[in-house]
């Protein structure tokens, strides 16, 4: 999947992006205490809120990556983390099982 606009919003404790894909979904991206975050809105939006609090947002990752004091990471380390759900498919596959519950 395609990203066609990225922001990082905050640089440290926490780290955190606004991204939007080619499909119009939302990523919100969010590091803090060693913790990366990465939540995707379930429906297109170009509302970010839907990717963090909607009860429909889809949690792609949420896991220690880090030291427990850690709130930094440099755009080019995020995108190690997210570049996975972007291959083909992967987006896809999570919003067919968000579908088909």
């Amino acid at each position: 999947m395609k990203i066609t606009h990225i922001e990082q919003t905050c640089g440290a404790c926490p780290s955190q992006w606004e991204i939007t894909l080619k499909n119009g979904h939302m990523i919100y991206v969010r590091y803090r205490w060693g913790c990366l975050y990465i939540g995707m809105s379930a429906k297109p939006t170009n509302n970010i809120d839907y990717a963090i609090y909607d009860n429909s947002s889809l949690t792609l990752l949420d896991e220690q990556v880090g030291g427990e004091f850690h709130g930094h990471m440099t755009t080019e380390q995020m995108m190690e983390h997210l570049t996975p759900f972007l291959s083909d498919g992967v987006i896809e596959g999570y919003l067919s099982k968000e579908r088909n519950t």
